[in-house]
């Protein structure tokens, strides 16, 4: 999901500035924990300048708004995807089964720190 190099090789990546910014802005508070996301820092990881995180989301603020909205979005899917095997799901089985990358990182950072 983050990281696009396979080897030293850059993989093309096709997803839109906002989207690699969200998703760079997810992996570094995994990684970092919430202090470490700045405007500087996320631009930097997504190869994109400074101004493009304000230009996409208005703020720090609202990016972290659309981290959260996708974080929640990911668990929801995977949510369903586990209630649809009856009644003996394990949302936290499934989820922890499932290829969410970073996701629970960023969780923890952020209930932690909330």
């Amino acid at each position: 999901m983050m990281n696009m190099r396979s080897g030293s090789r850059a993989v093309s990546d096709d997803r839109t500035v906002r989207a690699r910014l969200r998703d760079e802005a997810i992996e570094l508070v995994a990684v970092r924990g919430l202090d470490a996301l700045t405007a500087r820092a996320v631009a930097d990881r997504a190869g994109v300048s400074a101004a493009s995180v304000i230009n996409n989301f208005g703020s720090m603020a609202g990016l972290r708004a659309a981290c959260d909205d996708h974080v929640a979005a990911i668990i929801r899917a995977e949510k369903m995807k586990a209630m649809s095997a009856g009644i003996a799901f394990d949302v936290v089985g499934a989820l922890r089964d499932a290829e969410v990358g970073p996701l629970a990182a960023y969780l923890a950072a952020v209930i932690a720190e909330d």
